[in-house]
């Protein structure tokens, strides 16, 4: 149950990660906040879809064990791919819709004043 929890919410914290990061760089000053999020999460979208395709095809497998193992374990190769894949899109579609509402961007140009010895 925790190593399924732990999957379901990775894609989200892959975006968030990444929206913090491009938040918190350089040119962020420079762009809107919309596009900043656009940008960020086109950026991981490609390896975080690839990284959830591998998890589900692990789950293949588990479809086909027989005995009484496999009646127990029947539900997981169904049930796992399509939570996966609805933790995706809350990834990609809530995550940066909230982090639109919920985030602000950080101001660099106190930190550089601070850097350079002035108030």
């Amino acid at each position: 149950l925790l190593l399924s929890l732990g999957l379901l919410v990775d894609a989200a914290i892959i975006v968030i990660e990444n929206i913090h990061r491009h938040l918190h760089a350089h040119d962020a000053a420079d762009k809107e906040m919309d596009a900043l999020l656009i940008e960020a999460t086109d950026e991981i979208g490609a390896p975080t879809n690839i990284a959830t395709l591998a998890i589900i095809l692990t789950m293949v497998p588990m479809a086909f064990v027989g005995g009484m193992m496999g009646s127990f374990m029947k539900p997981i190769p169904y049930n796992v791919p399509v939570a996966l894949i609805a933790s995706l899109f809350v990834a990609y579609i809530f995550t940066p819709y909230l982090s639109l509402k919920l985030l602000k961007k950080p101001e660099h140009h106190s930190k550089h004043k601070h850097a350079k010895g002035e108030k």
